[in-house]
C-alpha cells in the first residue's frame, strides 16, 4: 500500500470537498422523528416573563436564519448567541450557530458547539458530522476520523458519502498516497474498513483500528470470509491495547466462523493468536488446548496433501517448531513431563533438520531441562554435556558457565556431591573472569546448597554471605530474600533456631512491600516453623495463627494438583506436612490438646482421601491474593473435625484408642475411651531423644543376633520401583560420598559393636513399651482382660510390633488385649460400620454384577433371598408363620406387583392347600407342599467362599513405561497358595488362571482372601497374570495385569479377612517398609481387616505361621487370637526364636471372628446347588415363558459384539461376513416371498468366538449339508426377534471402522456389555464433541466426571478416541482418524441403547441430553404396577396370576350390564387380540413355507449333482497306505449318508421347525399375557363376585 508524505494537492482537494459538503448541509433542520430538547429556565434576566422570552428567542432565531441565508455569518452568529443567552439548551439554534462558525472557519467554537449538540442528542448523526468537520479543519485527523465513523454508524443511508470522508481522514492519518486512496474508494465498505483498520494497526493506532473494525461489523454483508477477517483483526487490535478479554472474545468469534466456513487459514491464525494470548494472560491450560487443536489442523493438512513441499507452503517449519517448543514449555510448567518430553523430541527433530548451530545449542539445553524434570538423569547428563561442548566450540563463556551450573545441580540431585562442587566452582571461575555479578551470585548459592548437604556448614555460610552481598549490589530484593531464606535453612539444619529465625524475619520484612505473594507465603511459613520451637507464648500464638492461615492455602494447592492430575511438588508436600506438625507443636505447647487432636485427625483423613483419589472439600484459594480480606473467610471455611465427632466414632466402636503423633522428635499421645473422651494426653520431653530410641529398637528387632544375614531364603515378591534407576544411582553415589551416613546403618553398627563387647543383651520390646505404653499403664491396667485396643501410629511407629511389647511383668500386649492398627479414626469408622463411604465419583463398575436382595420381616419372620442374573429370576419359598404370607415373593424385576400370585391363589381358593412337611433341609429351611399345585423350591445356602491367589504367570510385560520380566517364578508363593487353599477348602488361582479379570470377578463376594504375588507398597499395586489380549502385539500393557488401588476401590469387597503376602523384597533388613495405602484401599472397599507383614521373613517361617493361623480359625475364633497362636508356635521353634521372625505380622482394621468350618460348609452347599441347577427336576417350568425385554436383548447383543471385537484381529473377515448375512436377513423379511438360494456358513465364521452366539440371538439356525459337517446351510430368521436385526446391522457397520484401531477396539470390548446409564452418558459426551466442536468440556462437568474417573474403562475408551486431560480441561484431538473413530463409536453405542436413537450421529438433539433409562424405566414400572384401566372399567373381566406364570381369565355370564365405556374398551381389546392372532398365523405360515422352500432348494442342489454325467479321468488320486487286497479310496470321494444318517438329518430338520414354531407360540402366549396384565385385580375383595363365568388359561 502506497503512503505519501504530505501530498499538498490531495489535502487541498479533500478540504475543498469538505467545505462544499458543510455549506450544502442544512443548518438547523430537524427530522420528524427527533424531539426538541427540553426547555429549561436559564434566562439571565428574571424580569422577562416566560411568554416574552419565548417570543424573543423565536424572533432572534428567525433573524439569525435570515442572516445565515444572506451569508452574513457574523451577524447570524451574534443573533444565535443572543438567543442562546436567553436559553442555552436550544438544540436547533446551537446547530445553526455551529454551521455559521464553520462558514466563518471558526472551527474551535464550532467544535465546542458540536460537543454540546452531542450531549443533547447523542444518537443524531448530524452532530458527529459537524464535530468531524470542525476537527478535520483543525488538522486533528485522528479525532475527525473517529467522529466520521460514529456518524456513519448512526446514518447507514449516507454510508457511501461518509466513506469518502473516512478514507480521506485515514489517508491523512496514515499518510497514504493517491493510488491507495483510489483503491479504497473502489472497494466494498466492509472490505475497505477492514483494510483501513489493519493500516491503522500497522501505524500504531490500535484504538482507531478497533473503532474502524467495529464499524465494519455493523455493516450487513453476506461475505462471511471478510467478517471472519474482521474478527481476527479486532482481536489483534485489542491485544495491542492489552484488553485480553475482548481480544479472546473476537478470536473465538473468528474461530467459530472459520470452523463453520471450513477456512483452514483463518482457523490456523485464530488458534495461534488464542494460544499466544492465553500464554500472555498466564492461562497455561487454555494455551495448551489451542496448541493441540492447532497441531490437528496441521495433521489434517498433511494428510490431504501428499507432497511435503506443498504442505510446507501452507504450514511452515518455523510455525510447527514454535508450536512444539511452546507445548513442551507449557507442559513443563504444569508438571506433565512425559508430554513435555514428547513435544520436545519433535522440536529437536525439526531443529536437526534445519542445521542451525545456535538453535541446536538451545534445543539441547531445553531437552536437558526436560529430562532433568522427568528424573531421567542419564539422558539429562548427555544433553547437558552436548550443550556444554557446543558452548565451548562457539566460545560463549556465559552459556558455558550456565552449562556447568546445570551439571552441578544435576550431580547434586543424584547425590554425587564431588562432581557437583567441581562444576559449580568452574561456573564461579568463569563468571568472575567475565565479571558477571548476577551469575556469580547464583554460583555462590549453588555451592552453598551442595556444601550444606555435605555438612560443611561454615563454607556454605561464607558463600551465602558472598551471594547476599552481590544481591545488595544489584539491588535485587527477590534474590536477596531467597538468599536470606537459604541462610535461615543453613542454621535450621544445624538446630540453631534463633539464628534461623533472625534471617527468616529479615526475609519477611524485605518482601512485605513487594508484589510477590508466593514469596511472602514462603517467608511466613519459615518464620512460623521456627517460632514453634520457642517457649514464648506470644511467638507460639503467632505461629499458630500463621499455620491456621497457611494450611488451607496448601490444601487448596494440593487439591488443584489432584484435579489437574499433575505431580504434587515435593516442596508443597513437605510444606504441608511441616505446617500440620507445626500446628500440633504450637497447640500442644499452648495447652490446646483437643484442637491438636482435631488437626492431626484432619491431616490424616485428608491424606487418606487423597490416597484413595477422593477429592475432599477444600476452600478455593485461587482469588485469595486478589482480595486479601477473603483470608478470614477462607480460614473460616476450612473447619477441621470437631472433637465431639471424634468422640462419637470412639463411642460407636466401643473400643479404647491410643492415638500417637510424632512431632519434632517428640511423642504426642491421646488415650480415647468410650464415654470418657480424652482420658489422658501425654507429651514426651524433647530431651529424651524419643525417635532415636524407637529407631534403635526397631533396628535391633530386625537384627538376627550373631548372624549378619538370614539363615533361610526369602522369596523376592517386590516389583521394581517406578524410579528404580534414579534410586540406584543415588544409592551408589551415597556409598562413595563423604556425606552424612544413614542413621539406620549407624545403629546397626552400634549393635554389632555392642555384641562384640559382650554387653548384656538389650530388650527392645521392653524399651519400646517404656517409651510408648508406660505413660498410660494405669489406664491400660484398668481395662478388662482381652478387651479391644486400637492403636493409631504415626510415621516410624508404623514399623513397631505393638502386640509384642512387654510390660513390667514381662507380659506381651497381645496377651492382655485384642490389638488392631488403623491409620486414623476415619478408617476405624469405615471398618467398623462397614459402609463404603469412601468412593471415587463415578467409579462404579461398568459391568452390572449379580445382585442379591435380602428382605426380612419382623412380624412374620420370613426371609427372602433372591438371586438375579440377567433376566432370570428365582422365586424363593421361605419360612413363615402365615402360609399365605412370605410364600410367593416375586422380585421387582418381574412384571406386576409382588402379591399378584398370592392374590391369584386366594381367588382360586388354592391358598389354604399349602402345608409344611415335618422335615427340614440341611440349612434349616422348611419345605412347603400343596395338593393342588406344585410349589417351587429353592435351597437357601450360605454365600461365603474363599479366594486364594498365588504365583501368577508373568511373561515379559510393560511396567512404568519400560519392559520388565520377572527374575524368577514365585515357586514358594505357589506352594504357599496350595497349602492355604487346602486349609480353606478351595482351589487356588495360580499360573495363567490367576488373571486380573478372574480375580476382580471373584474378589467382591469372597469372605476370606489370601494373595501371594508380586507387589509394591510404594505404588500400591499387585501383579497378576495378564488378561487374554488378542488385539495387542508385544508385551502386555500395564492395565492388563496390574491390580491398582483404583481397581480395588471400584469393587464392593465383602471380605472379613484379607491376607497380603507380597510386596516385600528378599532381605528382612530392607528399607521398603510397610505403607498403609494398599491395606486402606481394601478397608475402604469394604474389607473388615487386612493381615500383612512389616518386613519380609524366611519362606519357611511364613509357611509355619499361616499353617497355625488358619488352623486356629477352623473353629470360630478372632483373628487376633489366631495371630497370637501362630506367633507363639513360631516363637517356640528354636530356629526362629529371634523377634525378627515372628513379630512382623500385623493386623490392620477391625478384629473380627472368622469360622472357616462354616465357610467350608457354605461352599459345599453352593457346589450341591450347582449340581442341582443342571436339571431342575423339583420345579416345573413355567407354562408361559416370559419373553426377554428389549433391554435384556440389547445387553446380550453387547456381550456378543464385545467377544467379536476382541477376536477381530485374528479373524478380520468375520464381521464383514456377518454384516452381509444380517443384511440378507433384513431383505428377506421385507420381501413378499422367499427367493434366497441355499447359503453356506463359512468356516471362518464358525471358528470366530462370538459369531455363532450373535447369529443364534438374531434367530439364525443351521442345517448340515448332506454328509458334510462343515459349512452348513444357513436358515435365516423367520421373524425379527426383539427387533434386533437393525441394531445388530448398525453395530457391525460401525465396527468395520473401529477395528482398524486396535486400542479403541480393545477398550470397547472391555466396556461392553454395560448399563444403559453409562451408554447414555457416553453418547451425550461424544455427540456434543462431534456436533459442537467449539464447546470446551471440563473434567469437573457433571456428565464428564464419572466417565473420566481414574482407572475406569470409560476413561481408557475416551483416551483411545483422542481425548486427553489438560489440567481442568478435557481436549479432543480432532484429527481425521480420531473423528472417524468417534463417529463410529457413537454409531455403535446409539444402536445398542434403548433410549438414544441413531439420529444422534447426524444431528445433536439437545432435548435428549442427560436422559437415560432411569426415567423411562420408572415410567414403565409405574405403568406396569398401577393398572391403567382395571376393574372399574371392565368389571366383567377378572384375570388372575397363578404360579408357573399362568394367567386365569374369567368373564361373568350375563351377571352385570356393560357400560358404554366398557363396551368401547372391549372393542379395542378385541381388535388388539385379533392383531395378535393375525401375527401368530402370519409368522407360523412363513415359518412352514420357508422351511419347505429351503428343503426343496437343498434337494434340488443335490439332485443337480446326481444328474450330472460322471467323468472318467485317466488318473485318480487315492489315499495312500492301502494294500493291493484293499479297496482303493479316491482322495476327492464325496461322503454319502446311510439310512441312519438320513434319518438323523431329517429329525434335526423337523426339530428346527418344531423349535421355531414353539418360539412363535411362546411369543403369542406372552403377547396375550401382556394384553391382560393391566386388568389384574389386586385391590378388590373377592367376596360377592359371580361364580358363573368362562375360564381360560394362557
Amino acid at each position: 500500500m502506497e503512503r505519501g508524505h504530505g501530498d499538498a494537492a490531495a489535502r487541498r482537494r479533500a478540504r475543498s470537498k469538505t467545505d462544499r459538503k458543510a455549506k450544502s448541509q442544512p443548518s438547523g433542520q430537524q427530522t420528524s422523528n427527533e424531539r426538541t430538547a427540553p426547555q429549561t429556565s436559564s434566562s439571565p434576566s428574571s424580569s422577562i416573563s416566560e411568554d416574552d422570552k419565548e417570543s424573543k428567542i423565536l424572533l432572534l432565531q428567525a433573524e439569525g436564519d435570515a442572516a445565515f441565508h444572506s451569508r452574513e455569518y457574523h451577524n447570524a452568529v451574534d443573533l444565535y448567541s443572543k438567543a442562546l443567552d436567553l436559553q442555552s439548551d436550544m438544540y436547533e439554534i446551537r446547530a445553526c450557530r455551529t454551521a455559521a462558525y464553520i462558514q466563518l472557519e471558526d472551527y474551535k467554537n464550532a467544535e465546542a458547539d458540536a460537543q454540546q449538540l452531542i450531549s443533547f442528542k447523542p444518537k443524531l448523526p448530524q452532530n458527529y458530522y459537524l464535530l468531524a468537520i470542525s476537527q478535520a479543519h483543525q488538522d486533528r485527523h485522528e479525532e475527525a476520523l473517529g467522529s466520521f465513523l460514529q456518524c456513519m454508524d448512526l446514518d447507514p443511508e449516507h454510508r457511501d458519502q461518509l466513506m469518502e470522508y473516512v478514507v480521506s481522514m485515514a489517508a491523512h492519518v496514515c499518510r497514504l498516497g493517491d493510488s491507495s486512496v483510489h483503491k479504497f474508494m473502489e472497494m466494498k465498505p466492509v472490505a475497505a474498513l477492514h483494510e483501513l483498520g489493519q493500516t491503522l494497526h500497522y501505524c500504531g493506532l490500535p484504538a482507531l483500528c478497533v473503532q474502524m473494525l467495529e464499524s465494519a461489523l455493523r455493516i450487513p454483508t453476506e461475505d462471511t470470509d471478510i467478517v471472519t477477517k474482521v474478527y481476527l483483526s479486532l482481536g489483534d487490535a485489542h491485544t495491542a491495547v492489552r484488553q485480553g478479554g475482548k481480544a479472546k472474545f473476537f478470536y473465538e468469534q473468528c474461530l467459530s466462523a472459520a470452523l463453520k466456513a471450513d477456512n483452514v487459514v483463518l482457523e490456523t491464525k485464530a488458534y495461534v493468536n488464542l494460544a499466544s494470548l492465553c500464554e500472555q494472560e498466564g492461562q497455561v491450560y487454555e494455551a495448551i488446548m489451542y496448541y493441540i487443536k492447532l497441531l490437528t489442523v496441521g495433521d489434517d493438512i498433511r494428510a490431504s496433501l501428499d507432497d511435503e513441499k506443498k504442505f510446507r507452503d501452507y504450514w511452515s517449519t518455523e510455525l510447527e517448531r514454535g508450536i512444539h517448543l511452546n507445548l513442551s514449555i507449557a507442559y513443563k510448567k504444569i508438571r506433565q513431563f512425559s508430554r513435555a518430553l514428547h513435544h520436545g523430541k519433535d522440536y529437536m527433530q525439526l531443529i536437526e533438520s534445519s542445521n542451525q548451530p545456535e538453535l541446536m545449542k538451545q534445543a539441547h539445553y531445553h531437552m536437558a531441562t526436560l529430562h532433568e524434570a522427568g528424573q531421567d538423569f542419564k539422558q539429562a547428563l548427555a544433553q547437558y554435556n552436548l550443550f556444554l561442548s557446543l558452548c565451548k566450540e562457539a566460545g560463549d563463556e556465559a552459556s558455558t558457565a550456565l552449562a556447568h551450573g546445570c551439571l552441578g545441580n544435576l550431580y547434586a540431585s543424584v547425590c554425587d556431591y564431588k562432581q557437583a562442587l567441581l562444576h559449580h566452582e568452574e561456573q564461579l571461575d568463569l563468571m568472575e573472569k567475565e565479571d558477571n555479578v548476577g551469575a556469580q551470585m547464583m554460583a555462590h548459592l549453588h555451592l552453598a546448597e551442595v556444601l550444606t548437604k555435605t555438612e560443611e556448614f561454615e563454607d556454605a555460610r561464607v558463600h551465602l554471605q558472598e551471594s547476599l552481598q552481590l544481591c545488595r549490589e544489584l539491588d535485587q530484593p527477590e534474590l536477596e530474600c531467597r538468599t536470606l531464606l537459604k541462610l535461615g535453612d543453613l542454621f535450621s539444619e544445624q538446630g540453631r533456631h534463633q539464628h534461623a529465625l533472625y534471617y527468616y524475619e529479615q526475609a519477611q520484612t524485605l518482601v512485605e512491600d513487594e508484589d510477590q505473594p508466593d514469596l511472602q507465603t514462603i517467608c511466613q511459613f519459615h518464620v512460623a516453623h521456627m517460632s514453634q520451637f520457642s517457649s514464648s507464648l506470644k511467638e507460639l500464638e503467632t505461629a499458630r495463627r500463621t499455620f491456621e492461615e497457611l494450611i488451607p492455602i496448601y490444601e487448596d494447592q494440593a487439591r488443584r494438583c489432584d484435579e489437574e492430575e499433575v505431580l504434587l511438588p515435593e516442596d508443597l508436600n513437605r510444606s504441608l506436612q511441616l505446617a500440620y506438625d507445626g500446628m500440633l507443636s504450637s497447640l500442644s505447647k499452648l495447652g490446646n490438646t483437643d484442637q491438636a487432636l482435631e488437626y492431626t485427625e484432619c491431616h490424616r483423613r485428608q491424606n487418606l482421601l487423597w490416597t484413595l483419589n477422593v477429592r475432599p472439600q477444600i476452600p478455593d484459594c485461587s482469588k485469595l491474593f486478589e482480595d486479601p480480606g477473603s483470608l478470614s473467610t477462607l480460614v473460616g471455611r476450612f473447619d477441621p473435625l470437631k472433637i465431639q465427632q471424634l468422640f462419637d466414632i470412639v463411642n460407636v466402636t466401643n473400643k479404647t484408642v491410643l492415638y500417637y503423633s510424632v512431632v519434632n522428635d517428640s511423642l504426642l499421645l491421646w488415650v480415647l475411651q468410650p464415654g470418657k473422651g480424652v482420658a489422658r494426653f501425654y507429651k514426651s520431653s524433647t530431651k529424651e531423644n524419643f525417635m532415636e530410641k524407637c529407631r534403635s529398637c526397631i533396628a535391633l528387632i530386625r537384627t538376627v543376633e550373631g548372624k549378619s544375614s538370614p539363615c533361610y531364603d526369602i522369596e523376592n515378591r517386590s516389583l521394581p520401583r517406578k524410579k528404580a534407576e534414579v534410586y540406584e544411582i543415588k544409592k551408589a553415589n551415597l556409598r562413595t560420598s563423604q556425606s552424612k551416613r544413614d542413621f539406620r546403618k549407624e545403629l546397626e553398627e552400634e549393635v554389632e559393636e555392642g555384641s562384640k563387647k559382650t554387653e548384656p543383651p538389650r530388650t527392645p520390646f521392653k524399651e519400646l513399651y517404656n517409651v510408648l505404653m508406660a505413660p498410660v499403664e494405669d489406664l491400660l491396667s484398668a481395662l478388662p482382660l482381652h478387651s479391644d485396643l486400637v492403636i493409631i501410629p504415626d510415621k516410624d511407629l508404623l514399623q513397631v510390633p505393638f502386640d509384642l511389647l512387654k510390660d513390667f511383668k514381662q507380659r506381651c500386649l497381645s496377651e492382655r488385649f485384642q490389638i488392631t492398627i488403623v491409620s486414623c479414626l476415619y478408617v476405624l469408622e469405615v471398618a467398623f460400620v462397614g459402609i463404603q463411604s469412601v468412593r471415587k465419583p463415578g467409579a462404579a463398575s461398568t459391568r452390572p454384577q449379580d445382585k442379591s436382595v435380602i428382605m426380612a420381616t419382623a412380624s412374620t419372620g420370613s426371609i427372602m433371598v433372591t438371586k438375579t442374573r440377567g433376566d432370570q429370576s428365582t422365586i424363593t419359598y421361605t419360612r413363615s408363620k402365615d402360609p399365605g404370607k412370605g410364600l410367593l415373593e416375586i422380585p421387582s424385576t418381574r412384571e406386576g406387583r409382588p402379591d399378584l400370585e398370592r392374590e391369584g391363589l386366594k381367588r382360586m381358593k388354592l391358598l389354604n392347600t399349602i402345608n409344611k412337611l415335618v422335615t427340614k433341609t440341611s440349612t434349616g429351611q422348611q419345605i412347603t407342599t400343596s395338593a393342588s399345585f406344585v410349589t417351587e423350591f429353592r435351597q437357601l445356602s450360605g454365600q461365603d467362599y474363599t479366594l486364594v491367589v498365588g504365583n501368577p504367570s508373568l511373561p515379559q510385560v510393560s511396567l512404568f513405561g519400560r519392559t520388565w520380566k520377572p527374575f524368577q517364578q514365585l515357586n514358594m508363593a505357589d506352594k504357599e497358595a496350595s497349602k492355604v487353599a487346602d486349609y480353606l477348602g478351595t482351589e487356588a488361582l495360580t499360573g495363567e488362571e490367576a488373571t486380573k479379570e478372574m480375580v476382580m470377578a471373584v474378589l467382591p463376594g469372597a469372605t476370606v482372601v489370601h494373595i501371594a504375588t508380586f507387589g509394591s507398597w510404594e505404588e500400591s499395586i499387585l501383579a497378576l497374570s495378564p488378561n487374554p489380549d488378542y488385539l495387542q502385539d508385544g508385551p502386555p500393557a500395564q492395565n492388563k495385569y496390574i491390580l491398582t488401588a483404583e481397581d480395588i476401590l471400584n469393587q464392593k469387597v465383602s471380605a472379613k479377612l484379607v491376607v497380603l503376602s507380597g510386596c516385600h523384597g528378599d532381605n528382612f533388613r530392607c528399607t521398603l517398609d510397610l505403607q498403609m495405602k494398599l491395606p486402606t484401599c481394601l478397608l475402604a472397599a469394604g474389607a473388615k481387616c487386612v493381615l500383612t507383614q512389616l518386613w519380609p521373613v524366611p519362606n519357611i517361617v511364613s509357611s509355619l505361621f499361616y499353617h497355625h493361623f488358619y488352623q486356629a480359625l477352623q473353629k470360630n475364633a478372632r483373628v487376633t487370637y489366631a495371630m497370637k497362636v501362630a506367633k507363639d508356635k513360631v516363637k517356640a521353634d528354636d530356629r526362629f526364636s529371634a523377634p525378627v521372625y515372628w513379630c512382623t505380622f500385623v493386623l490392620i482394621g477391625q478384629d473380627v471372628e472368622v469360622d472357616l468350618g462354616q465357610i467350608k460348609r457354605a461352599m459345599l452347599d453352593q457346589t450341591m446347588d450347582k449340581v442341582e441347577d443342571v436339571e431342575d427336576l423339583l420345579n416345573p417350568k413355567p407354562l408361559t415363558p416370559e419373553a426377554a425385554s428389549k433391554e435384556t436383548l440389547l445387553y446380550r447383543l453387547q456381550a456378543c459384539v464385545s467377544v467379536l471385537l476382541s477376536h477381530s484381529k485374528e479373524h478380520p473377515d468375520t464381521i464383514p461376513t456377518l454384516l452381509q448375512m444380517i443384511g440378507d436377513a433384513i431383505d428377506l423379511l421385507d420381501a413378499t416371498e422367499y427367493r434366497q438360494p441355499p447359503v453356506r456358513l463359512p468356516d471362518h465364521v464358525v471358528a470366530t468366538p462370538g459369531a455363532l452366539p450373535i447369529l443364534s440371538l438374531l434367530g439364525f439356525d443351521f442345517q448340515p449339508r448332506g454328509a458334510h459337517v462343515e459349512q452348513p446351510y444357513i436358515l435365516f430368521p423367520h421373524w425379527n426377534q426383539g427387533k434386533l436385526l437393525l441394531p445388530s446391522y448398525e453395530s457391525l457397520t460401525a465396527a468395520i471402522d473401529i477395528i482398524s484401531n486396535h486400542q479403541c477396539t480393545q477398550c470397547i470390548s472391555e466396556i461392553l456389555p454395560t448399563t444403559e446409564d453409562i451408554l447414555c452418558q457416553l453418547i451425550d459426551m461424544l455427540s456434543l464433541t462431534l456436533h459442537s466442536p467449539e464447546l470446551q468440556l471440563r473434567v469437573g462437568d457433571t456428565g464428564v466426571q464419572p466417565l473420566w474417573a481414574r482407572g475406569s474403562a470409560t476413561r481408557r475408551l475416551l483416551s483411545a478416541l483422542g481425548f486427553l486431560q489438560v489440567g481442568p480441561l478435557l481436549v479432543f484431538n480432532k484429527v481425521a482418524s480420531n473423528r472417524v473413530l468417534l463417529t463410529a463409536t457413537l454409531h455403535m453405542l446409539c444402536a445398542m441403547s434403548v433410549t438414544k436413537s441413531s439420529g444422534t450421529v447426524h444431528k445433536l438433539d439437545v432435548s435428549q441430553l442427560a436422559t437415560s433409562q432411569l426415567t423411562t424405566a420408572a415410567t414403565r414400572e409405574t405403568s406396569m404396577v398401577t393398572p391403567a384401566i382395571g376393574a372399574k372399567v371392565l368389571p366383567s373381566l377378572r384375570p388372575v396370576l397363578l404360579p408357573r406364570n399362568q394367567l386365569n381369565v374369567s368373564a361373568t355370564w350375563m351377571g352385570e350390564k356393560e357400560k358404554p365405556a366398557a363396551v368401547r374398551h372391549k372393542m379395542r381389546l378385541s381388535q388388539q387380540l385379533q392383531g395378535i392372532q393375525g401375527d401368530y398365523r402370519r409368522y407360523m405360515s412363513r415359518t412352514v413355507q420357508w422351511h419347505s422352500e429351503l428343503l426343496t432348494a437343498q434337494a434340488n442342489e443335490s439332485l443337480a449333482q446326481i444328474g450330472r454325467v460322471p467323468l472318467n479321468p485317466e488318473k485318480v488320486k487315492v489315499i495312500p497306505g492301502a494294500t493291493p487286497s484293499m479297496e482303493r479310496t479316491p482322495v476327492d470321494l464325496e461322503p454319502t449318508l446311510d439310512l441312519e444318517g438320513v434319518e438323523q438329518r431329517r429329525d434335526y430338520s423337523n426339530y428346527v421347525l418344531h423349535r421355531r414354531c414353539e418360539n412363535i407360540a411362546d411369543l403369542h402366549r406372552d403377547s396375550l399375557r401382556k394384553l391382560y396384565l393391566p386388568f389384574l385385580e389386586t385391590e378388590r375383595k373377592t367376596k360377592g363376585l359371580g361364580t358363573r363365568g368362562k375360564n381360560s388359561h394362557s
